[in-house]
């Protein structure tokens, strides 16, 4: 009789054995509608502020083109981040807005970015204030509509997907852990919703 490995679960149904493999397993670090504000985010650049119940910046000018803010713990390593964004106005033909995961100060940390006007997602790291792209996919978004932006960073494995599709994943092991936040770059973009979630598995 040939023996199941004890890591997928069997069910006999009809004469049939379905197998099904394990599921990561995740908690709450952190979630908001921003409905009662973002007292506990650290912004660090830029102009995210709340307006008209959601978290906002207008990274539209010379002065606040670059727009960044956190929340969490140092201690925060294998994660998953889920942010609904929305694209306002565009200043610039390099506009982009995302997620920032594993952050370590201004100067280090991962960026997980849509080029608005090539239409495209890169995961870039900057080290020691310098960008680098690790990855990148074409990929083109409604900007007049809200989206569903979902990063994950469990070990080297680091992967972006959008409204439920599959964008890309790669592996990098330049940054293990930190805070996770927002980013945008010549652009007015919104965010009605945020949370993190430890992810535990495969």
């Amino acid at each position: 009789m040939k023996t199941i490995p004890h890591c997928l679960i069997s069910l006999a149904l009809f004469g049939v054995v379905l197998l099904a493999a394990p599921t990561a397993r995740s908690t709450s670090l952190y979630s908001t509608d921003f409905a009662d504000g973002a007292a506990a985010w650290n912004v660090n650049g830029g102009t995210f502020g709340m307006e008209d119940g959601v978290y906002r910046s207008r990274a539209v000018t010379e002065k606040t083109k670059l727009s960044r803010t956190v929340v969490g713990e140092k201690t925060w390593s294998d994660y998953r981040v889920t942010a609904r964004m929305k694209l306002g106005q565009t200043a610039h033909n390099r506009a982009d807005y995302g997620i920032v995961a594993r952050y370590q100060d201004p100067n280090n940390y991962y960026i997980f970015l849509y080029k608005v006007e090539a239409k495209k997602f890169t995961i870039e790291t900057k080290i020691k204030g310098k960008l680098k792209t690790v990855a990148e996919a074409p990929f083109e978004l409604d900007a007049a509509s809200w989206h569903e932006f979902q990063v994950t960073v469990v070990g080297e494995n680091l992967s972006v997907t959008v409204d439920g599709k599959p964008v890309m994943q790669v592996t990098d092991a330049e940054f293990t852990a930190g805070p996770a936040g927002l980013l945008s770059y010549w652009a007015d973009v919104a965010c009605n919703r945020f949370e993190v979630a430890s992810v535990v598995g495969p």
